[in-house]
């Protein structure tokens, strides 16, 4: 049975990405979005999502204030951040929220998947596929595109 997810992003477009890359696996059905951190925790407690990926700054409630509530309400759905940041301090801080991994945008899509599944994973070989190859002429302006 494929595990259900929950995408938060407050940009349309990394969130359709994200979708698509998600969907495109067996492994896997998005079963809802969010754009920020306040709906993700009512979306995860409706949905009950068995996987939260979650960005992290986003308005209204950012993604670390969200994921300090999600695990009080749902302490065995794992969180996968995925965001631009890559600093230290942020992976220590998501990690002490109850973060399961956290995933840079810059990274290759299989490596969200491979945490997504709770894998290692493998070194890639070949062509990189960026998360937003499948959105065609709505792919995101480069100056997006170069921080994934």
């Amino acid at each position: 049975m494929a595990k259900t997810v929950l995408v938060v992003d407050d940009s349309a477009v990394i969130r359709h990405a994200l979708c698509e890359v998600f969907t495109s696996e067996s492994d896997f059905c998005v079963c809802g979005e969010a754009e920020n951190g306040r709906e993700a925790i009512e979306k995860a407690q409706t949905l009950q999502p068995d996987l939260i990926v979650v960005d992290l700054s986003m308005p209204i409630t950012n993604g670390i204030d969200a994921v300090r509530t999600l695990p009080r309400l749902m302490p065995t759905v794992p969180l996968i951040m995925f965001a631009v940041y890559s600093d230290v301090l942020s992976a220590e801080d998501a990690h002490s929220a109850g973060v399961s991994a956290v995933i840079s945008k810059s990274e290759h899509a299989s490596v969200l998947l491979s945490g997504a599944l709770g894998e290692r994973p493998e070194p890639i070989a070949g062509p990189v596929r960026h998360p937003c190859d499948s959105l065609g002429s709505k792919r995101p302006p480069a100056s997006v595109a170069s921080i994934w």
